[in-house]
């Protein structure tokens, strides 16, 4: 699992009792429920993550986490020349190549939610 991101000291210590761990280091404890839950919702904190499940390769992030890819699969947490963003909150393994195209192509498999956004103010 790659994450960049931040999770919070009192989510380390809710994932560290619900996992039953005593990592400290979030990026393990994000990949802990990810293989127990299949599914990083209700991780509070940001984040975005390239994840490598042992068949597929996943990307997500949540709506404050930036991550970028581009036709080529090049994957950043910062915007580059030729790469858009990848939608918050949905799963998606990299697919085979698009039909017409022969490129790779983004398939959702997935969906959670961003606990607290503080940069979110409404509508």
């Amino acid at each position: 699992l790659w994450h960049n991101g931040i999770i919070k000291e009192k989510e380390i210590k809710r994932l560290q009792s619900k996992h039953e761990s005593t990592y400290n280091w979030d990026t393990k404890l994000i990949l802990r429920q990810l293989i127990d839950d299949d599914t990083p919702d209700d991780i509070d904190g940001t984040f975005s993550c390239v994840w490598y499940d042992g068949s597929d390769i996943l990307v997500f992030r949540n709506e404050i986490s930036p991550l970028f890819i581009d036709d080529e699969l090049n994957i950043s947490s910062t915007k580059f020349d030729g790469s858009s963003s990848i939608e918050p909150n949905i799963m998606f393994t990299l697919g085979t190549s698009h039909p017409k195209h022969n490129l790779p192509i983004l398939e959702p498999v997935g969906e959670f939610s961003t606990v607290e956004n503080p940069y979110y103010f409404g509508e």
